[in-house]
Protein backbone atom coordinates (compact mmCIF):
# COMPACT_ATOMS: atom_id res chain seq x y z
CA UNK A 1 0.00 0.00 0.00
CA UNK A 2 1.40 3.36 -1.03
CA UNK A 3 1.26 6.48 1.12
CA UNK A 4 1.27 8.66 -1.99
CA UNK A 5 -1.57 9.54 -4.30
CA UNK A 6 -1.54 7.65 -7.60
CA UNK A 7 0.57 9.47 -10.17
CA UNK A 8 2.55 11.47 -7.61
CA UNK A 9 6.21 10.96 -6.90
CA UNK A 10 7.50 10.54 -3.35
CA UNK A 11 9.78 13.29 -2.11
CA UNK A 12 13.47 12.38 -2.21
CA UNK A 13 15.39 11.59 0.91
CA UNK A 14 18.34 13.76 1.91
CA UNK A 15 20.60 10.89 0.86
CA UNK A 16 19.01 10.84 -2.61
CA UNK A 17 19.60 14.59 -2.90
CA UNK A 18 23.22 14.08 -1.83
CA UNK A 19 23.64 11.24 -4.34
CA UNK A 20 22.28 13.46 -7.12
CA UNK A 21 24.61 16.28 -6.06
CA UNK A 22 27.64 13.98 -6.31
CA UNK A 23 26.55 12.87 -9.79
CA UNK A 24 26.13 16.53 -10.76
CA UNK A 25 29.55 17.59 -9.44
CA UNK A 26 31.26 14.62 -11.10
CA UNK A 27 29.63 15.71 -14.38
CA UNK A 28 30.80 19.30 -13.81
CA UNK A 29 34.36 18.11 -13.22
CA UNK A 30 34.24 15.82 -16.25
CA UNK A 31 32.93 18.63 -18.48
CA UNK A 32 35.30 21.35 -17.27
CA UNK A 33 38.54 19.63 -16.24
CA UNK A 34 39.79 19.10 -19.81
CA UNK A 35 39.29 22.82 -20.50
CA UNK A 36 40.22 24.67 -17.30
CA UNK A 37 42.02 21.88 -15.45
CA UNK A 38 40.93 19.80 -12.46
CA UNK A 39 42.54 22.10 -9.93
CA UNK A 40 40.61 25.08 -11.32
CA UNK A 41 37.33 23.16 -11.04
CA UNK A 42 38.19 22.32 -7.44
CA UNK A 43 39.14 25.88 -6.57
CA UNK A 44 35.92 27.29 -8.06
CA UNK A 45 33.91 24.67 -6.17
CA UNK A 46 35.69 25.55 -2.92
CA UNK A 47 34.99 29.24 -3.43
CA UNK A 48 31.31 28.47 -3.96
CA UNK A 49 31.21 26.33 -0.80
CA UNK A 50 32.53 29.27 1.17
CA UNK A 51 30.04 31.67 -0.41
CA UNK A 52 26.96 29.45 -0.01
CA UNK A 53 28.21 28.35 3.42
CA UNK A 54 27.73 31.89 4.73
CA UNK A 55 23.98 31.22 4.91
CA UNK A 56 24.29 27.48 5.46
CA UNK A 57 26.97 26.98 8.10
CA UNK A 58 26.45 23.22 8.01
CA UNK A 59 28.11 23.09 4.57
CA UNK A 60 31.72 21.98 4.82
CA UNK A 61 34.03 24.88 5.55
CA UNK A 62 37.08 24.40 3.37
CA UNK A 63 40.47 25.85 2.78
CA UNK A 64 42.73 25.14 -0.15
CA UNK A 65 44.29 22.14 1.57
CA UNK A 66 41.09 20.62 2.97
CA UNK A 67 39.42 19.18 -0.09
CA UNK A 68 41.14 16.85 -2.54
CA UNK A 69 40.24 17.34 -6.19
CA UNK A 70 36.89 15.87 -7.19
CA UNK A 71 36.17 14.52 -3.72
CA UNK A 72 32.51 15.16 -3.16
CA UNK A 73 32.28 12.86 -0.12
CA UNK A 74 32.39 15.73 2.38
CA UNK A 75 29.52 17.46 0.54
CA UNK A 76 27.57 14.19 0.42
CA UNK A 77 27.95 13.65 4.15
CA UNK A 78 26.91 17.22 4.99
CA UNK A 79 23.90 17.22 2.65
CA UNK A 80 22.73 13.79 3.86
CA UNK A 81 22.33 15.12 7.40
CA UNK A 82 19.86 17.87 6.41
CA UNK A 83 16.15 17.78 5.65
CA UNK A 84 15.34 16.98 2.03
CA UNK A 85 14.20 20.55 1.36
CA UNK A 86 17.27 22.15 2.95
CA UNK A 87 19.57 19.70 1.17
CA UNK A 88 17.91 20.41 -2.16
CA UNK A 89 17.95 24.18 -1.65
CA UNK A 90 21.62 24.15 -0.69
CA UNK A 91 22.65 21.98 -3.65
CA UNK A 92 20.69 24.20 -6.01
CA UNK A 93 22.30 27.32 -4.53
CA UNK A 94 25.77 25.76 -4.71
CA UNK A 95 25.43 24.87 -8.39
CA UNK A 96 23.86 28.24 -9.27
CA UNK A 97 26.70 30.04 -7.49
CA UNK A 98 29.23 27.93 -9.38
CA UNK A 99 27.53 28.62 -12.70
CA UNK A 100 27.39 32.36 -11.94
CA UNK A 101 31.03 32.47 -10.86
CA UNK A 102 32.19 30.57 -13.91
CA UNK A 103 30.03 32.84 -16.08
CA UNK A 104 31.66 35.92 -14.59
CA UNK A 105 35.05 34.51 -15.55
CA UNK A 106 34.44 33.12 -19.05
CA UNK A 107 31.08 34.61 -20.02
CA UNK A 108 27.53 33.31 -19.68
CA UNK A 109 27.28 31.89 -23.20
CA UNK A 110 30.41 29.76 -22.93
CA UNK A 111 29.44 28.72 -19.41
CA UNK A 112 26.06 27.45 -20.60
CA UNK A 113 27.72 25.64 -23.49
CA UNK A 114 30.28 23.95 -21.23
CA UNK A 115 27.71 23.01 -18.59
CA UNK A 116 25.12 21.77 -21.09
CA UNK A 117 25.87 18.07 -20.33
CA UNK A 118 25.32 18.80 -16.64
CA UNK A 119 21.98 20.49 -17.37
CA UNK A 120 20.67 17.24 -18.82
CA UNK A 121 21.06 15.48 -15.46
CA UNK A 122 18.13 15.07 -13.07
CA UNK A 123 17.92 18.10 -10.84
CA UNK A 124 18.45 18.25 -7.12
CA UNK A 125 15.80 21.00 -7.24
CA UNK A 126 12.55 21.09 -5.34
CA UNK A 127 11.96 18.07 -3.14
CA UNK A 128 8.36 17.87 -4.27
CA UNK A 129 9.37 17.30 -7.89
CA UNK A 130 12.41 15.05 -7.70
CA UNK A 131 12.49 11.32 -7.26
CA UNK A 132 15.22 9.30 -5.61
CA UNK A 133 17.56 7.47 -8.03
Amino acid sequence: MSLHEPGTQPAPTPRAVADAAVVQWNAVAQALAPIIGPSSVTMLYRRCLVSVGLTRPWLPAVTAADLPQNDWGVLHASVSRQTANEASDACTALFATFRDLLGSLIGPSLTEQLLQPVSALPSTGSAEQDTPP
